[in-house]
């Protein structure tokens, strides 16, 4: 005499249940796949993020350096310009003054 279960759903998730549903094995065997896949990805997008990070740290490092260097740039061309015209004001005085000898 065989005897009927009278709560099927209680085995859920053994061996056995497998046999009688082979589509829950397959089911298994993607949510392994999906499962490992999504850890694969998280990791992948942990090591983009990181290097992102890096490169976007070395632009803003990058942009600093431009923004002093524009200042200094600056500091030397305004420099640059009292020098040419003291340079102006001392040529035109010798020349007056060589003008005067002759």
């Amino acid at each position: 005499m065989r005897f009927r279960r009278q709560n099927p759903q209680a085995d859920a998730g053994t061996h056995r249940d497998c046999h009688r549903h082979p589509g829950k094995k397959r089911l298994r065997g993607e949510h392994a796949f999906y499962a490992r896949r999504v850890a694969e990805l998280k990791q992948h997008n942990g090591l983009l993020t990181e290097a992102a990070t890096e490169r976007a740290t070395k632009l803003h490092e990058c942009e600093d350096k431009l923004t002093r260097v524009e200042a200094e740039l600056a500091a030397v061309a305004r420099e640059n310009e009292h020098i040419r015209a003291k340079h102006a004001s001392t040529f035109g005085r010798a020349e007056k003054l060589e003008g005067s000898h002759d």
